[in-house]
């Protein structure tokens, strides 16, 4: 099994003469205290091209950015400010200058992980286990009232 970034179509993607940062996006939402009601909700990236153990080391994770509240956050207003910078970088890449050799980075995303209650949310769709929840799909759920009571001896 092969790492994602040694795909046939990122390596044929890749361009000689940058160097090329990929972020995987991920957010998840926590209670910081449960009697205040009050949640935190970090967006991360985590760099493809680092191999995965080292990946997802705390120093090597980036912070893209922060939410805290009494409210969930309102997915236009939390993650505008970091698409936008996201969108920049994308487009316009960035360079570095180390001991007076310029580097070049372009940045790109691959993919956006989160868990199904925050992917609801980012993505403004119903509740992962509401009618019509399935993204993929446009399967109407439907309600069922049937109990099932399992008998026996354990």
């Amino acid at each position: 099994m092969a790492d994602i970034c040694y795909g046939e179509f990122y390596c044929n993607k890749s361009n000689v003469t940058t160097n090329r940062i990929t972020f995987i996006v991920h957010i998840d939402g926590s209670l910081l205290i449960k009697s205040s009601k009050q949640s935190m909700w970090p967006c991360f990236a985590s760099i493809v091209e680092l191999p995965p153990p080292i990946r997802d080391y705390q120093k090597n994770i980036v912070l893209l950015s922060l939410w805290t509240s009494r409210v969930k956050p309102d997915p236009d207003v939390f993650l505008h400010e970091t698409i936008e910078e996201l969108k920049l970088l994308i487009n316009n890449g960035t360079s570095i200058f180390i001991n007076g050799q310029e580097y070049v980075i372009s940045f790109g995303t691959q993919y956006f992980i989160s868990d199904l209650p925050a992917k609801a949310l980012f993505c403004k769709t119903i509740n992962f286990n509401g009618y019509s929840a399935c993204t993929e799909c446009h399967s109407t759920g439907m309600f069922s009232d049937f109990t099932n009571y399992l008998y026996g001896t354990i």
